[in-house]
Order: structure tokens, then sequence, then C-alpha cells
């Protein structure tokens, strides 16, 4: 729906102002139009609206000079407020205060709630991979050890080796060659 300027109302409503006159014209539909540009430029829920359902609805008098004053009415309303704004509703202002109190608590439960676990999860997240890497280095330190521990053997293995080796070549070396 497009917005509607004060002056485009002012001259529909002019314009349907001088159809009353007209003497071939069916009256009680120039009223309900009439009672229409009311509720779309006005406000549907005006006393003016009320004056368009008494014309409509009951035989009286004069209808068309009551009619021409309140299209009138009409166009003086329009010029000292402007032109009727329905006011918007979205989804929060159709809910008590009550129900919106409740709804704001539920939201920053779950919100701390979700932050909560989420936490959670992080730290687990962290731990698993501490807990990872200390297995890595521990493997990494058990290898390292044993691979100590084997090379101390060969190395303690080759110093005998050594000794032997050296108290044999003792026992084996000519008497003349220690002259």
């Amino acid at each position: 729906m497009k917005k509607s300027n004060k002056a485009e109302a002012i001259r529909l409503l002019r314009k349907h102002r001088a159809k009353v006159d007209q003497r071939d014209m069916d009256i009680y539909q120039w009223l309900r139009y009439a009672a229409d540009l009311t509720d779309k430029y006005v406000g549907p829920e005006t006393q003016l609206r009320e004056g368009w359902n008494t014309l409509i609805n009951y035989d009286v008098p004069n209808h068309r000079q009551r009619a021409t004053n309140l299209i009138d009415q009409c166009i003086e309303s329009i010029e000292d407020n402007g032109v009727y704004r329905p006011e918007n509703k979205n989804f929060l202002m159709t809910l008590s205060n009550e129900a919106l109190i409740t709804l704001i608590i539920g939201v920053l439960l779950s919100s701390i709630a979700g932050s909560w676990y989420l936490g959670l999860g992080y730290n687990q997240f962290r731990v698993d991979k501490l807990n990872e890497t200390n297995l890595r280095l521990e493997s990494e330190i058990r290898q390292s050890v044993r691979l100590n521990r084997f090379t101390a053997q060969k190395l303690d293995s080759c110093q005998r080796s050594s000794k032997e080796l050296d108290s044999k070549a003792a026992l084996t070396v000519p008497a003349s060659s220690t002259k």
C-alpha cells in the first residue's frame, strides 16, 4: 500500500463531495465509498466514521446535506491532523507485559546456559588436546629412555669387549716386545 499524502487525500474527498449533487447517483453507494475514504484517510475508529454508519444504516432526513458536512469535517480533520497512519503491530506488541517479561527471562536464561555449555565444550576440547599432546610426549620420552638404555647397554657391552680385548692383547704380547 502506497503512502497517501495530505494533498491527495483532500483532493479525493473534494472530488467525491462534488459527486453528491448528481441526481442519477446511488446515495447509499456514495455513502459507503465516503465511509471507506474516511477509514483510509481519517481512521476507522473516529466519530466521523460513526456519522457515516448512521447515514448508511438509518433513514435520516437530508442525507446529502449531512454527507456534505461529514466530508467537510473529514477534510478539516486531515488539514489539522494529517493523514491517518495505521499503527504498525508486530509480534511483540501483541504480547502482554507478563508474557514479554517471561520471554525475555527465557531468552536470557537460554543464552546463559548455551554460553555455559559452549564454554564447557571448548574447555573439554582443550583438555583433550593437552592429553593428546601429553600422551605423545610421554611416548617420545619412553622411546628416548629405551633408546638411552639400549645405547647404554651397547656402550657398556662395547667397553667390556674393549677391556677383554685389551686384557687378551696384553696376554698375547710377545716378551720381546716388552723389552
